[in-house]
Parts: C-alpha cells; structure tokens; sequence
C-alpha cells in the first residue's frame, strides 16, 4: 500500500480505474468484490507515476509484497498478467519484487562502500548513506539498513563517534 494523502490517493485510484478498469490487476476480481489498494509496481513509494502504479486487492497486494518473515526464497515470486492498455491482448511479466530489487542494489552499495572506505580511511556515516543511496539508486532508510548490516557484529565496519559526527571506519583485525 502507498503512503500517499487521501486527496492523491483518491486522485490516483479515480485514473488508475479509468486507464486499467475496476479490478486486481493480478487477479482481476472487482472492486466491488474485494478491496482494492494502490500498489507501487517497483516497491518504491517516491516513485508515483503511472507506469508504476497499479491496483491490486489486498490478498494480492500481500502476495507481491509479504512481510520480511514470511517471504519466499525465490527471485521471480510475483508473476502477472497485464493488460496492453490499449488492446485486449493479454501477456506475462515478472514484477520486480523487494527481493530482486535489494539483490541487485545491496552488492552496488557494498561495493560502493568498500571503495570509499578503502580510499579515505574513515567516512561520515550521514554523507556514506546519503551518498551510497544516491549512486545506487535506493532511498536512504534502504541504505541505512544495508550499512547497518556492514556494521553488525558480523560486519566488517564499525561505527566511531569523533565529536558530534558519527564515522564509519574498517573493523580492526582481531
């Protein structure tokens, strides 16, 4: 579900029932059968556009976007059919989900990571994660989480405050 407004959503929901009609666009139940929610095609909410966005029911909804927990192991877990909104004509696409988003993007930043700490020692945590957001092309509280990770107990950074700011250095060797 978005964390849009209640005036954008209805906005949103009012042109997106217009363009794809009134039902899950991965089940294709009516709204008047089941409520329907707007859905982030890409899981990311600051991306609102229409290409990204579609309806889905809330039991579909859940299916493409399971809590952490509960998610399956698998790279292609959320295949639907999509309507070519112009014609009839009906095919398969694989939506990208969380998971194949963060196994593609969390090496980048890693990787991202490693090279501007190799380079300069020490660098500030706020600048690493917004920095490391923007060149990999995730939001920052994503970026936060995989530096979180980098700087766990079985990470190879840790975090060191020098005044008021917080730096991430390389885990000394035990």
């Amino acid at each position: 579900m978005c964390n849009m407004n209640s005036r954008d959503q209805k906005k949103w929901f009012k042109f997106l029932t217009k363009r794809d009609g009134s039902y899950c666009q991965m089940c294709n139940i009516s709204k008047r059968k089941r409520k329907l929610v707007i859905d982030h095609i890409d899981n990311n909410n600051n991306h609102t556009y229409p290409d990204n966005l579609q309806l889905l029911c809330y039991p579909c909804n859940y299916k493409k976007n399971p809590r952490l927990s509960e998610r399956e192991p698998f790279d292609n877990v959320c295949v639907r059919v999509t309507n070519n909104h112009n014609t009839d004509n009906y095919h398969l696409s694989t939506i990208p989900t969380e998971i194949m988003i963060n196994k593609a993007k969390e090496p980048k930043f890693i990787i991202y990571t490693k090279e501007t700490i190799d380079e300069h020692g020490k660098w500030e945590e706020k600048d690493l994660i917004n920095s490391g957001a923007q060149v990999v092309g995730v939001s920052q509280i994503t970026a936060k989480r995989y530096l979180d990770k980098l700087c766990s107990s079985a990470g190879i950074y840790i975090r060191t405050t020098i005044d008021t700011k917080t730096f991430i250095t390389k885990r000394p060797a035990v």
